[in-house]
């Protein structure tokens, strides 16, 4: 296994440089997009010097982490990683249930103060984070927000940025019974001919009227695809 930095001439006095990977008995190539250029005046020199510096540090980078892998371990720049960045990024990718990952991310930045890396969570951390919890918002609302941080940590074991998911070892946020009300048949349509303004209000309302008629709570909807629309249709007729 090996990184190697190689430099390929372009047109003019371009330089581009890449990276020869060699894994596994088979080679390929990352072209990182950075580029020297020829010259002999200081500025150009001092630029030249930097992109290379960087260059080397994207090809140590990748070389430390293949190594790592390969033994199942996970390397110290990962653990380093900002968890609320990447608890942003995962949330954006959820699609109609963005909206509650987003609300889970408004509570994480005030109680981080907008960062933490993935190796200071451990269990006490995520204890002082769900009493930060039960403190801003009702126990059940507390629990659902836990559970997308326990979520996005397995997501990070899968993508091997952490080696084991901390959540495991303490005990979830409890649920809280509670007494249910019902809406009745006028107070639904009335509801259904209030308007929300914004787009984001508008998609909520149209999730809870539709929980209304089928019986599906939030999170049957958050994973609800056509194809288990149409067998929900089905098993109704």
């Amino acid at each position: 296994m090996s990184v190697k930095l190689r430099q390929k001439k372009l047109s003019g006095n371009k330089i581009s440089l890449y990276l020869d990977i060699y894994l596994n008995g088979q080679r390929q190539y990352q072209f990182l997009n950075l580029y020297l250029y020829k010259g002999t005046n200081s500025r150009i020199k001092a630029t030249n010097k930097d992109t290379l510096a960087l260059a080397e540090t994207i090809r140590a980078n990748l070389q430390t982490e293949l190594q790592y892998s390969e033994h199942d371990i996970i390397p110290r720049f990962k653990r380093n990683a900002d968890f609320v960045e990447y608890f942003k990024k995962v949330g954006e990718s959820k699609g109609r249930s963005s909206l509650i990952w987003k609300s889970t991310l408004k509570h994480l930045e005030e109680f981080t103060g907008g960062q933490v890396a993935f190796k200071i969570i451990n269990e006490r951390w995520l204890e002082k984070w769900q009493n930060f919890l039960l403190e801003k918002v009702s126990r059940n609302t507390a629990a659902g927000h836990y559970a997308k941080t326990a979520s996005a940590m397995k997501l990070a074991v899968r993508d091997k940025i952490i080696q084991r998911n901390p959540c495991d070892s303490i005990t979830n946020i409890k649920l809280e019974e509670i007494e249910r009300e019902y809406l009745n048949f006028e107070e639904i349509k009335q509801l259904s001919e209030t308007i929300p303004i914004t787009e984001n209000a508008k998609e909520v309302c149209r999730m809870f009227l539709f929980a209304c008629f089928t019986g599906l709570s939030f999170a049957n909807l958050e994973t609800l695809t056509f194809d288990l629309y149409d067998l929900l249709i089905t098993i109704h007729i």
